[in-house]
């Protein structure tokens, strides 16, 4: 794929930003890395008939065959794929870099592997990647992909009933006296490795290997960085720690109610809500009730209610949002087709932590519902505002929906008051995707059906 000439100028102004700061290099041939032994193995040939590669999830994404290639080309031919490994405390192997070698020549820096459709005007660090659902990955060229799409087409036809990897590919790994597949399409004589990728589900950089001349000598998914010993969470611990907060600590950890005009309002620090935002900052929350008197007693019950819900009042609210926003984006003059910078077209529902901040809550403690002020950045001045009762959409408008409660003097309150709830470092890449991996997970249940004994081997 040719990427438009304003893409390519885009590029060309953050190429130097695109290169990786580490040294891959070194997780190949160096053999020990910040203290950790390093294991490297090969899984056979990978087939390159046109050059044109990608890097993607086997299970979920090879099937599309409108997927598109880097616009960088490699060598034609068949080329060996290393895997790095390591085994922490003697366990089974964590796979932290795969590579196709198309020469010997040594990298001496890496460069972003892109497709030319990835939104790089306003890049400020991080990397595009691929997301692998199903925690495999495979590297695989244009015409092996199509090859790809014939057989499953076939297979399908042929087990209409089937599920991709319970049925075909578990089997071959089972069979398998390794963690990976060197896969040969059949019918043709194509190789398409297939490998685990570093913690499983998440989203993996990948890289061109770039030799001292400039020119591209291999294709790296980085999967771990070995430096920043970034190891997960048990996935119990990371669902307890999503979707059921410890009540009893937040109950503890609450803040003190202050009166204001109409109610009573607190700073509370919303974990989800932060993570998602990649904000950690106090997020100013107004309890108020309509037509009576409110007790301090009924705000202490919603303050905990909002806590142990947080998660599931903003998935209503990013989900109302996701459905009204194509109509918001005629009613703001941004057509689908012009992809406008400051609204632009979304992949999906988590594409709005880049777009809005949020600013304040306000609860009706009679009803339940819950409302938040956003900065947005199609509209700066008025800026969004959204209500949400349960699962029930109340109202989508502008900040006013919550307007403006804190006094001036509050900024000397929080001055002279104890700050145990603000976050004291800040959210990793890993915190980052807790929510946008739950609901990955959901979009891939609801959209491929995948089994819950797929999930088990994956």
């Amino acid at each position: 794929m040719i990427p438009k000439k304003e893409w390519i100028q885009q590029w060309i102004q953050h190429r130097d930003e695109l290169y990786s700061s580490v040294d891959l290099e070194r997780y190949f041939v160096q053999g020990e890395v910040n203290g950790q032994q390093v294991e490297v193995v090969r899984i056979g040939l990978c087939s390159v008939p046109t050059g044109e590669l990608m890097a993607r999830d086997p299970i979920f994404c090879l099937e599309n065959r409108k997927e598109l290639p880097y616009f960088i080309n490699a060598p034609v031919g068949n080329y060996p794929v290393e895997l790095a490994l390591v085994r922490p405390d003697g366990e089974e192997p964590l796979f932290v870099a795969a590579r196709v070698r198309f020469n010997y020549r040594t990298a001496v820096r890496f460069e972003q592997a892109l497709i030319g459709t990835e939104e790089i005007a306003d890049y400020d660090g991080g990397f595009f990647g691929f997301f692998s659902y199903s925690g495999l990955g495979c590297i695989c060229d244009r015409k092996v992909h199509q090859a790809f799409c014939n057989f499953l087409e076939k297979w399908r036809r042929d087990n209409p009933e089937g599920e991709l990897f319970e049925d075909y590919f578990a089997p071959l790994l089972e069979k398998s006296p390794h963690a990976w597949l060197n896969w040969v399409i059949p019918g043709t004589e194509h190789h398409l490795p297939i490998f685990p990728t570093g913690w499983g589900e998440g989203q993996y950089p990948v890289y061109w290997g770039r030799d001292a001349e400039g020119g591209v000598c291999q294709l790296v998914i980085w999967m771990i960085d070995l430096d920043k010993k970034d190891e997960p969470e048990p996935a119990d611990e990371l669902e307890e720690e999503i979707l059921e907060p410890d009540t009893e600590q937040e109950q503890l950890e609450q803040p003190a109610l202050l009166e204001a005009k109409g109610g009573y309002r607190c700073r509370l620090f919303l974990d989800n809500w932060h993570q998602f935002f990649e904000d950690d900052q106090l997020l100013p929350v107004l309890f108020t009730a309509r037509g009576q008197a409110l007790e301090p007693e009924a705000c202490q019950k919603a303050m905990q209610h909002l806590v142990e819900h947080q998660y599931g009042i903003l998935d209503e609210m990013m989900l109302s949002l996701e459905d009204k926003y194509p109509i918001m984006q005629l009613e703001y003059g941004h057509p689908m087709a012009e992809n406008a910078p400051e609204m632009p077209n979304l992949r999906d529902r988590n594409d709005f932590s880049e777009l809005l901040r949020p600013l304040r809550l306000m609860v009706d403690v009679d009803t339940g519902t819950v409302s938040a002020a956003f900065r947005c950045r199609w509209d700066e001045k008025y800026g969004l505002g959204i209500s949400v009762c349960g699962e029930q959409l109340v109202q989508i408008g502008t900040m006013q929906l919550v307007p403006e409660f804190e006094q001036q003097q509050e900024a000397t309150e929080q001055l002279a008051a104890p700050q145990e709830h603000r976050r004291t470092k800040p959210l990793g890449r890993r915190k980052k995707k807790q929510y946008k991996k739950r609901e990955q997970k959901k979009m891939v249940s609801q959209q491929m059906a995948v089994s819950n004994a797929a999930k088990r081997h994956l």
